[in-house]
């Protein structure tokens, strides 16, 4: 890990055991991300984080990305993606997050979403319609990754 953070290296810990997830949680220099990842409190599976993992990326200055895998979400419809999303504002906050996807990694994309444009313009108009303001959609589009990624690269 130091290493990466002498290089400017990023980690993405959404592939990550608990275990290796808080050891580079303990030992990063850097923002930490995960960039495909759900809530294990909202959803049970064992690739979601644990509440523990998701303050400690905050805490490191990094983001969670929402997954969009069926059995991360806890459903086969975009609705399923609203808990998540409110668990995670109230949790981690609203500068912690953005969208992920795990687009080219899933068999079936939720019900509601499809591939004929682009899933998060998709996103965006789904969480516009439910009553989520320009700020937070802007921040979960490309706001909060950018603000990381300027960071370590200004």
């Amino acid at each position: 890990m130091k290493e990466c953070g002498r290089r400017g290296i990023l980690v993405d810990v959404s592939h990550a055991s608990d275990n290796t997830t808080m050891d580079i949680l303990r030992t990063s220099t850097l923002p930490v991300l995960a960039t495909h990842s759900d809530f294990r409190e909202v959803t049970f599976h064992n690739r979601n984080l644990t509440r523990e993992a998701a303050l400690a990326i905050r805490d490191s200055g990094g983001v969670i990305g929402f997954n969009l895998c069926l059995p991360f979400l806890g459903g086969e419809h975009i609705e399923a993606l609203l808990p998540h999303l409110e668990y995670a504002l109230e949790t981690v906050g609203e500068d912690a997050i953005c969208f992920g996807g795990d687009i080219d990694g899933i068999d079936a994309y939720p019900a509601g979403l499809s591939m004929e444009y682009s899933l998060h313009e998709q996103m965006l108009d789904f969480l516009r319609g439910r009553g989520y303001g320009e700020e937070l959609l802007y921040k979960l589009a490309c706001g909060n990754m950018l603000r990381v990624l300027e960071s370590i690269c200004p």
